[in-house]
């Protein structure tokens, strides 16, 4: 498992277990009898702990940790925070000399349920898990900084509000470590999604007006966030669970959503706004609902949140169905071992549980494991080559059945005796058995390069010279060459020939005789990594079958033949 699979699956695993037991938790409620704004005591009820430590309305509070400052001003309207009997402890910075106060809170009734009923609290759970399947789906499949910034939204739209409540019962450097993960994730939410439809479609960041605005949001909502965060622990010494400046932030980077959008769809060409426009309409929900999921109280918090779940179906249906994001949903063995993995510890989990609550008393619970184990192992050698099958045979039946012709076809090459039917190998097959927007075939005359054979494409005549930028790329890297990588002279270069993705060379020794251009699949997606190596491995073949063809041709020439193989 890569650096990478192992952040996204640590971060979506700590988020998940923070939140879900809170959730689901029926608590203890803690009563102090203060009631506060910001950090002002706006009042107090008689006879309660507050009241008897001394606390009083129209006093500022400070010197309290995180934890003591949830407890005693609950961050969400009419929800209560757990019940902790360790004292809370601050500071009354309006007295002169500063008074300091300790006391404890009281145990109350059992929480209310914050979701209103655990059919909300379920579809609440439900509706973030999305959230997390569809981040990290395109974060392992198509990574990139794009998908990364969208797994980044989809772990900051995390269901807080009862966390704040529930895990109070923490010790106080816990819970404020908690906080400074949870605290600032509703103003990150909103930086992740602008800096999101600020990219995508693309992977990198783009040098345009976009790629200035990306960079300017990114680092001053992180100057805003790191830099209001030292200014409030050193002036409060607490964090405050609705901080103003993280609200601010996220109306501001909400509302900039909103605009690159608007400014994205106005700039765009008609073909190219109706497939981003699901993207944006997905944008657009997301914003919606996050924002009412925000704005709301107790039991309107379940139901807006789980309307976000229209977000990442709405995004998913623009990938899958649109192509709106180029992504070829490619199953490799890793994957594949990942997902037997899972089943297997999954299988030996429940094993073990059912061994050691059932079989101890028998003294078998061991031995049992270790038979479970050796079998699943045994098992899963023998599924592993079946399941690689079965994926490519049945879910991608018609690529698998592409490549298998194409790795076919690269095997006979070297015996084809004629140029014509190399040349038709090249370009016309992966043309049609791809499903290619076009592919055209440029074979040298001098110092030049002109078009043998083409398909898919308008122009039919280009001369390319023997000193242009694709061809020292392609001699000295001798491999696939992506246009997308390089500069936009070197694709303007193949003008009118239908906006070729990848070009392969074609050597014979050290001199490269032709290269090949094609482009991307007709649904707008691009080669993937094991296509872009097959059309290389049949371009070498053709290199070989082309330097068997000319050395017949030579042989005629000078009157010899060919004897049959004894063979």
């Amino acid at each position: 498992m890569s650096w990478r699979a192992v952040v996204v699956v640590a971060l979506s695993v700590l988020f998940l277990a923070i939140v879900v037991p809170t959730i689901f938790a029926r608590f203890p409620t803690a009563y102090t009898g203060a009631h506060m704004t910001g950090t002002v005591v706006t009042s107090v009820d008689a006879d309660s702990p507050a009241w008897r430590a001394g606390l009083r309305p129209g006093d500022s509070i400070g010197c309290v940790d995180t934890r003591d400052y949830a407890i005693l001003a609950t961050p969400f309207h009419q929800q209560l925070a757990a019940y902790e009997s360790d004292p809370i402890r601050l500071c009354i910075t309006t007295a002169v000399p500063v008074r300091h106060l300790a006391f404890s809170a009281e145990r109350g009734p059992a929480s209310p349920q914050f979701y209103g009923n655990t059919t909300m609290e379920a579809l609440r759970l439900f509706s973030y898990v999305v959230f997390l399947f569809v981040g990290c789906a395109l974060v392992f499949l198509r990574p990139s900084v794009m998908t990364g910034l969208l797994f980044g939204y989809c772990l900051c739209v995390v269901p807080v509000g009862s966390a704040y409540q529930a895990l109070t019962v923490w010790p106080a450097p816990a819970y404020t470590a908690m906080m400074a993960i949870f605290g600032p994730t509703s103003a990150l939410s909103a930086v992740f999604l602008v800096l999101f439809a600020l990219l995508v479609p693309e992977e990198r960041v783009p040098r345009d007006w976009r790629g200035w605005l990306f960079w300017a949001a990114g680092i001053g909502s992180l100057a805003v966030i790191v830099v209001g965060g030292i200014y409030r622990v050193f002036a409060f010494g607490f964090l405050p669970a609705l901080d103003p400046t993280h609200r601010l932030l996220s109306n501001v980077m909400t509302l900039g959503a909103v605009v690159v959008i608007a400014a994205r769809l106005a700039k765009m060409d008609s073909p190219s706004r109706a497939r981003f426009w699901w993207v944006a309409a997905a944008i657009v929900i997301g914003i919606i609902t996050n924002e009412l999921r925000q704005g709301t109280e107790a039991f309107w918090p379940g139901v807006f949140g789980t309307l976000t779940i229209i977000m990442p179906l709405t995004l998913m249906y623009a990938i899958v169905r649109r192509h709106v994001i180029d992504i070829r949903f490619v199953i490799s063995k890793a994957v594949v071992y990942g997902a037997l993995m899972t089943v297997v510890f999954g299988v030996i989990a429940a094993a073990d549980w059912a061994a050691t609550r059932f079989l101890a008393e028998l003294r078998v619970a061991l031995a049992l494991d270790a038979v479970i184990a050796i079998g699943i192992g045994i098992m899963m050698h023998r599924l592993t080559p079946i399941l690689e099958g079965w994926v490519d045979s049945v879910i991608y039946r018609k690529k698998h059945a592409a490549e298998i012709y194409l790795r076919r076809l690269a095997r006979t090459l070297p015996r084809a005796e004629r140029e014509e039917t190399i040349d038709r190998a090249l370009v016309e097959d992966p043309y049609g058995e791809l499903d290619l927007t076009m592919a055209a075939l440029f074979r040298r005359h001098a110092n030049a390069f002109t078009i043998a054979l083409s398909a898919g494409v308008d122009r039919t005549t280009l001369t390319i010279d023997g000193d242009n930028d694709i061809v020292r790329f392609l001699i000295t890297e001798r491999s696939c060459v992506h246009l997308g990588t390089l500069n936009d002279r070197i694709a303007a270069t193949f003008a009118g020939l239908g906006a070729p993705a990848i070009a392969i060379p074609i050597f014979n020794g050290d001199e490269l005789v032709s290269f090949v251009l094609y482009g991307v699949h007709r649904d707008g997606t691009r080669l993937d990594p094991e296509e872009a190596t097959l059309l290389e491995t049949l371009a070498e073949s053709a290199g070989q079958a082309y330097v068997r063809v000319e050395n017949a041709g030579l042989r005629a020439l000078v009157g010899w033949t060919t004897q049959p193989s004894s063979s």
